[in-house]
């Protein structure tokens, strides 16, 4: 043995859990024991069907020894079949404001889509009046839209002519 190295630190002790945690702990042993005990044999079971880890890990959730997270409640809830707002009310309002925030970038995501798919479409002299009218709609709001680089040639009904015939294909005269 070296008499130079430093002993072994002691472990140091969990930080205790806020007030609403704990809270979170007492309704989660509750469901437990109303619901989880006859569900399933034993908490290695639950832990290891609902990924929430060892018999010790649901231990250590239920007693309110380790905090719960969104992840567990939401496993937890799952498992005993009830709600995350049964479990944890100030988790519930965080997975509904992330919920909301998904929702929100799904629609943004799909909106932005659409209206580039309806963009594509457009002719030309389409696009210029698209933008237009929405430079029109944004100045009523005080809103300056940025500038953007002019087009090499001004719109005319004859690109609009010249670029339909470049897309016109002859019908096949062999039948």
């Amino acid at each position: 043995m070296n008499p130079f190295k430093d002993p072994p630190r002691p472990k140091t002790e969990r930080s205790l859990l806020k007030d609403w945690q704990q809270d979170d702990a007492k309704r989660l042993e509750a469901l437990w024991l109303s619901a989880g005990k006859p569900m399933y044999s034993s908490q290695d079971v639950f832990g290891r069907k609902f990924e929430i880890g060892s018999a010790q890990m649901v231990w250590q959730y239920i007693k309110g020894v380790r905090p719960l997270n969104l992840s567990v409640a939401t496993k937890f809830a799952k498992g005993l079949q009830c709600r995350v707002v049964d479990i944890s009310p100030t988790l519930a309002i965080e997975l509904e404001r992330l919920s909301q925030l998904v929702l929100k970038d799904r629609i943004e995501r799909e909106e932005n889509s659409q209206m580039e798919a309806l963009y594509k479409r457009m002719t030309s002299g389409q696009r210029q009046q698209w933008i237009a009218f929405g430079e029109f709609l944004l100045k009523g709001k005080g809103v300056e839209m940025p500038k953007v680089a002019e087009p090499e040639q001004p719109y005319t009904w004859a690109m609009e002519i010249d670029a339909a015939a470049n897309t016109f294909i002859p019908p096949d005269k062999s039948s």
